[in-house]
């Protein structure tokens, strides 16, 4: 990881499209950007959920996916051993800045979620667009994240 260049805070239960019934087991993430390492002029970004840690005990990091390119097969990701099963979530989706610089990225981003239900199972996901960009990512929100609460 590359260290942080600029971010935004959010908070996730005001993000457009979360449905009532879905209660999330956290309240704020920010959205971290970052220059590409390898495209002079391009960038990246992550989703982190500062209240929440991964299996290592670090803060969660969610990387974006793109969504132009969204093939996500939420029952095989949901069931999936880690060794047996390659993440197509473990990459980092860049695009040019175009006429932005990494500090006007936080204020022309638009989120919003997704749910659904893929294969009797049912998904979350966190979109983000960002104006003036080709950047449209999205992020898979694990089951073990929310809660569905009946209606």
């Amino acid at each position: 990881m590359s260290s942080k260049n600029t971010s935004k805070i959010l908070y996730a239960k005001k993000i457009s499209g979360l449905p009532t019934n879905i209660s999330l087991t956290f309240d704020t993430v920010h959205i971290n950007f970052y220059k590409s390492r390898q495209e002079n002029g391009f960038f990246y970004c992550e989703l982190v959920i500062p209240k929440l840690r991964d299996d290592d005990e670090n803060i969660l990091v969610l990387d974006f996916m793109n969504s132009y390119e969204k093939k996500c097969n939420v029952e095989e990701y949901e069931n999936s051993e880690e060794e047996e099963y390659e993440d197509p979530f473990n990459y980092e989706y860049e695009v040019p800045l175009n006429d932005h610089n990494l500090d006007s990225l936080p204020d022309a981003i638009f989120c919003y979620f997704e749910y659904g239900i893929d294969r009797n199972q049912p998904f979350l996901l966190l979109h983000m667009k960002i104006k003036n960009t080709p950047f449209f990512g999205f992020v898979f929100i694990e089951s073990n994240l929310y809660t569905i609460m009946p209606l």
